[in-house]
């Protein structure tokens, strides 16, 4: 099946890739290539289902990342460095773990690890199950991501929200950097300082702000990417 995917390529070099978050498009990114197209080949896509992508019929994140990297390839646009926000930042793990060719990772207030799950959390499974047990309407139950989410795209959004890699960060030896909100309340900063603990070679910046810090300090954001891959 075609792989229609909306991107902007600009800048010439080596190619840094950059992923959105769930729910958002290829224009949340593109602040942070300002600089960066004067040194490398900046692309910066709409994930499949978001933005002007189409989304073909996948169920979990090992296809969508297969999906990605076949455009890329058709395009001659395969990355050595991916930038991702929230589910980008999942998708540059799940990239890196299963084609082992990147130079560099950033990720940015992304839900790597298994999160931490409160009884009202196991609470809102049971009241489901039930609900789905009795045929009641449960569309209502989920998170307001899953209500917002295509019909056709809810099987892998439940499959993105249980992907976890918290047993293969002994795997990744490049280098990583973690910019992180110190408020955010999506991806708590303990994970991110858990992740900084888990990957031998990562370094975080903690940032004022929101999941969304790294645009509320955008200025900062784009200084330490090029320091970054620069190697400085």
């Amino acid at each position: 099946m075609p792989i229609n995917i909306n991107y902007t390529c600009i800048g010439e070099g080596e190619v840094v890739l950059f992923l959105h978050g769930w729910g958002q498009n290829k224009e949340m990114m593109t602040p942070l290539i300002d600089e960066l197209k004067y040194r490398y080949k900046c692309v910066v896509l709409d994930l499949p289902g978001f933005g002007e992508s189409a989304f073909n019929d996948i169920d979990n994140i090992h296809e969508y990342v297969e999906q990605i990297r076949t455009f890329l390839k058709e395009k001659n646009l395969l990355p050595t460095y991916i930038v991702g926000h929230s589910f980008g930042g999942k998708l540059a793990i799940e990239y890196y773990l299963k084609y082992q060719d990147l130079k560099k990772i950033v990720i940015i207030a992304s839900p790597i690890l298994k999160p931490t799950r409160t009884l009202k959390y196991y609470y809102k499974i049971i009241k489901y199950k039930i609900g789905k047990k009795f045929h009641k309407n449960i569309e209502k139950l989920g998170s307001e991501d899953y209500q917002n989410c295509p019909s056709k795209m809810k099987k892998f959004f439940i499959n993105v929200v249980n992907t976890h890699y918290d047993n293969y960060l002994k795997d990744i030896k490049i280098p990583i950097l973690l910019i992180w909100g110190k408020e955010d309340k999506q991806v708590p900063l303990s994970k991110a300082l858990k992740l900084q603990k888990q990957l031998e070679n990562s370094h975080l910046h903690i940032l004022k702000g929101s999941h969304f810090a790294y645009l509320e300090n955008i200025q900062f954001t784009k200084l330490a990417i090029q320091k970054f891959l620069r190697g400085v």
